[in-house]
């Protein structure tokens, strides 16, 4: 007589899942469909989640294994990307989808005289009202970092300090701080845009007045 012992098979994923997005500082909530893993054996699957890279979620951000949901507020600042990667385990066997999670930045309104830290790898986006005038600093360059300014629209007045050319470049040392002042000076609600982009550095901000 032949005798054929069962093999478990391991999950599967039956349903990829979609990629995300939410906004800084807004709550985000984002339930992993029941039949996004499959088990031939019909075992009961367990769920787990983290980083693609297998890291640790960061604090903002849990996942309910029971409902498979995950949830959480990026806070303000925190625009950029992050993969995400869910796990589905019977116990013995698992399979894993990943799904990348978009953090879009919201415009925050420029303070006078506030400090900004720029952010490796990001785009910041600050706005000021209409005939206004605004001073701020930016600060947490590298060394080596090079600042280009762009002026997209002639209805934007800009002071922008330690500009060492006309093509609004110039080479930023460690621990500098830029100081620039935004002047809104047509009173329209089309976007008056300037941007500060650190070209062979790591960080990038970028300034959108309304």
């Amino acid at each position: 007589m032949l005798t054929v012992a069962a093999v478990n098979d391991a999950p599967f994923v039956s349903a990829p899942i979609a990629d995300q997005a939410s906004a800084e500082n807004a709550a985000w909530s984002y339930q992993v469909a029941s039949g996004a893993f499959s088990d031939v054996d019909g075992n009961a699957l367990t769920y787990s989640a983290t980083l693609g890279d297998g890291a640790a979620l960061p604090s903002w951000l849990s996942f309910n294994a029971g409902t498979r949901t995950f949830s959480g507020t990026p806070p303000q600042n925190y625009a950029g990307t992050l993969n995400l990667k869910v796990t589905a385990s019977d116990g013995s066997l698992s399979a894993s989808d990943m799904f990348t999670l978009s953090v879009e930045a919201v415009p925050v309104t420029v303070a006078n005289g506030q400090t900004y830290q720029a952010r490796a790898g990001t785009v910041d986006i600050f706005v000021i009202d209409v005939n206004q005038s605004i001073t701020a600093t930016i600060a947490g360059f590298e060394a080596g970092d090079i600042l280009r300014f762009t002026n997209h629209t002639e209805e934007l007045g800009v002071n922008f300090e330690q500009v060492s050319n006309s093509d609004g470049i110039t080479t930023i040392t460690a621990g500098t701080s830029v100081a620039i002042t935004l002047s809104s000076l047509a009173n329209d609600n089309f976007g008056d845009e300037i941007s500060f982009e650190s070209i062979y550095g790591a960080n990038a901000i970028g300034y959108v007045i309304p």
